[in-house]
């Protein structure tokens, strides 16, 4: 997904309004002092400063929104300083750099205090239509929610689908290929894909794979995610899955020198799998030996699983000898490199 933080208000370029700059850190007095100030100097019939947008396209919503501990006192007086119209238009203003509209900065954020109030202001309906709104890359604010693993605000948005509904959008793929669940699953957030799995009648795919040929557990292993793996291992139909290159789980742990994933992933596999080949020809144990993997390579042997051809022994030997080749480059360019003048006075 794009980066959520380059939708900030803080980070627009130039000086941005007083206002915004109040809402970013939810000063209340600070925020009505600047109100009460530009408002007794306003010629008749000039627009409400409230309105004003900063350089971004983000209004004093979007700055509220993303502050850290969002004041229900400045959103109230929000509320009740502009016109039904005026803000129902402000609601649905989006930023002109992620086109993000306000109800998606605060799903975002996991201001869910927020979001109860606004619900209350503008109604279910209008908040729900609002929430549903992708930005410019196609990101939902439930994806956005999910990258920052906001439980309670992910619990909340559960609530207000049915079962069928919240599966299409987890399932949802934004501009990118990138969908909510993969972005729970990437990102580690264990007790957010414990809860998902909890719902009754929620459809998870975990045994579909992204656009790439990566399967959910191509990329905890691959990350060396210990506890995401093992919830996933209790919820997958396979274990003997595969990318582009024919790899399955088992193959990309050894080849990433993670050594625990491997550990686990041994206890719950067939044997036979333990010997299964990528569409090179290649063992989980001869990628653990081309990466210089031993820790790995005594694993998987002593399970049974260390069988080598004699052009694969060369093949490992020739790796060898290259990373022993390129750690004395390395050596020598460091000892010339301290030999030559004035680097150990800069050093």
């Amino acid at each position: 997904m794009g980066n959520l933080l380059s939708a900030h208000p803080a980070t627009a370029p130039g000086a941005p309004p007083p206002l915004i700059v109040a809402c970013i850190s939810s000063d209340y007095e600070k925020y009505l002092g600047i109100y009460s100030d530009l408002t007794s100097s306003l010629p008749p019939n000039s627009p409400n400063p409230l309105t004003t947008l900063d350089s971004q396209g983000n209004s004093v919503l979007h700055a509220l929104f993303s502050s850290q501990n969002p004041s229900l006192q400045i959103l109230s007086h929000i509320h009740t300083s502009l016109p039904p119209q005026t803000l129902s238009s402000m609601y649905s203003q989006k930023s002109t750099v992620l086109g993000c509209n306000p109800i998606w900065i605060c799903v975002a954020y996991g201001n869910l205090s927020i979001l109860n109030s606004v619900g209350s202001k503008i109604g279910s309906s209008k908040l729900l239509e609002l929430i549903n709104v992708p930005n410019l890359q196609g990101d939902t604010s439930l994806l956005a929610t999910c990258s920052k693993g906001n439980l309670k605000m992910i619990e909340y948005l559960s609530t207000l689908y049915s079962p069928s509904r919240f599966s299409d959008l987890l399932l949802k793929p934004n501009k990118n290929g990138t969908t909510a669940l993969w972005i729970v699953i990437g990102n580690s957030h264990c007790n957010v894909l414990s809860y998902l799995l909890t719902v009754k009648d929620l459809e998870l795919d975990l045994n579909a794979p992204n656009d790439n040929g990566l399967y959910p557990l191509h990329v905890c292993c691959e990350r060396g995610d210990i506890d995401t793996l093992r919830i996933l291992l209790d919820n997958v139909s396979s274990i003997d899955v595969r990318d582009k290159n024919g790899a399955n789980p088992l193959h990309v742990a050894a080849f990433c020198g993670n050594v625990k994933v491997v550990e686990v992933l041994v206890e719950s596999v067939k044997p036979e799998v333990l010997k299964l080949k990528d569409s090179a020809g290649r063992s989980a144990y001869v990628l653990a030996m081309l990466k210089d993997c031993t820790e790995i390579g005594e694993l998987l042997k002593s399970k049974g699983a260390g069988e080598v051809t004699n052009d694969e022994v060369k093949e490992i030997e020739e790796a060898k000898e290259r990373r022993e080749e390129s750690k004395r480059k390395r050596e020598e360019e460091r000892n010339n490199a301290k030999g030559l003048p004035g680097v150990q006075e800069i050093s």
